[in-house]
């Protein structure tokens, strides 16, 4: 995968280009308005040596991120979410003829709105944090005069903890399976994408995996032994943490068979290594034609389709669906607390107390307890007898004498 930091040194005269306002009038770009306020930035920031343009203020971001996100052990994905996020931000201020040098609070507020309004909370949240972060490493290297989003705070969902938890019910998740089974498929090309997909969901609801984990895996993670419980897979994590876990019979199995039906495709390695997930591509000829390494939006379709099947698919619902799920029902079920948060590659037990909450939430629901509602009713399914009308007693008069 391309470094930010390379992409942007390849393309910042596109950056420029790209970040030039709409109105014909205004042939300038953000650039332009930073320049305007070089005095106030040298008043306001007296270590600045010059204006830096949109490029360089990009570039910067890019660099310090690098060095300081996840103690300089970042990702290249991260990275890239960290630019895409400024980026987008300074698209916006372009199309309203502004510039970082010109924001103030209110505009950060309305970008914060602009956010909220076009993604969901969590994202919106993500995505503020980011640009957040770009004002204050612009601030401090003095390339613009103030950083108006120091008291403007990121989006928060109203959400209570068993809410973050997007968990799926157990008989749905054994119907996600019903769907990739390979014995179902009507065409070769099909078996060996249900082969695939059944791995890789077995992967994240049995496992545990993150989506990014699943995509980085390569052939030399594996080491399957004859005693499943003996194999396992070699899982690199979040600030390329690396973490071994241990299979069992159904996730070896299905490994095997894809194994044994990637080896038609004829994969070849690329810079990372031999990837075990690969997309499906068929050559004229009839004959297996290596495909790519399997990309996280590649993983995350794949998912989406088998949830919308299933009948899974609901708001909050999405791939990493299939974590929670892992976590939830593993701790419902009798695991350990501490080994499931190490499988699941957490920085601290801490973190794995949520699913726990949630276990107990669902423990101890208070319905459980009015059972006697489930009792049929007295007479139940007999027709109640008509009521007859009461007859008025004749009454005799008593005849004189």
């Amino acid at each position: 995968m391309s470094d930010p930091l390379v992409v942007i040194e390849q393309h910042a005269g596109m950056i420029e280009t790209s970040l030039q306002p709409q109105e014909s009038t205004r042939r300038v770009c953000a650039s332009e308005h930073v320049r305007r306020q070089s005095t106030e930035a040298l008043t306001y920031s007296p270590v600045a040596l010059h204006t830096s343009t949109i490029a360089e203020i990009l570039e910067q971001f890019a660099h310090d991120m690098r060095l300081d996100v996840a103690d300089g052990n970042a990702s290249p994905e991260t990275l890239r979410a960290y630019w895409t996020d400024a980026h987008e931000h300074l698209q916006w201020l372009c199309e309203r003829g502004s510039s970082p040098a010109l924001a103030d609070e209110d505009t950060l507020k309305e970008y914060r709105a602009h956010l909220v309004g076009k993604y969901a909370t969590s994202t919106a949240g993500r995505k503020f944090t980011s640009v957040r972060r770009f004002y204050e490493i612009a601030f401090v290297r003095g390339q613009i005069p103030q950083n108006p989003a120091a008291v403007v705070k990121s989006p928060r969902a109203n959400t209570g903890e068993h809410d973050t938890v997007k968990w799926i019910s157990p008989d749905r998740l054994q119907q996600l399976l019903r769907l990739t089974d390979p014995e179902m498929a009507l065409t070769a090309h099909e078996k060996l994408k249900r082969l695939r997909d059944r791995t890789m969901l077995l992967l994240m609801m049995r496992h545990g995996l993150r989506v990014i984990e699943v995509a980085r895996l390569n052939m030399t993670d594996l080491d399957l032994q004859v005693d499943a419980e003996a194999s396992s897979v070699r899982v690199l994590g979040r600030r390329s943490q690396g973490r071994t876990l241990h299979l069992v019979a159904q996730t070896q199995t299905a490994l095997e068979q894809w194994m044994a039906a990637r080896r038609l495709m004829h994969v070849e390695a690329d810079a990372t290594g031999e990837p075990l997930f690969v997309s499906m591509h068929w050559a004229d000829n009839g004959h297996g034609k290596g495909g790519n390494r399997m990309t996280t939006r590649g993983i995350r379709l794949v998912v989406d389709g088998y949830l919308e099947a299933s009948g899974a698919k609901k708001e909050g619902i999405s791939c990493h669906a299939l974590r929670h799920s892992f976590a939830t029902w593993a701790l419902y079920f009798g695991a350990d607390l501490r080994s499931v948060s190490g499988e699941m590659g957490q920085a601290s037990n801490e973190t794995a107390t949520k699913y726990g909450r949630v276990v107990d939430a669902i423990r101890a629901n208070p319905a459980k307890y009015l059972t006697f509602l489930e009792s049929p009713l007295p007479d139940s399914g007999k027709s109640e007898p008509a009521v007859k009308p009461r007859r008025k007693k004749a009454v005799r008069r008593k005849q004189s004498a």
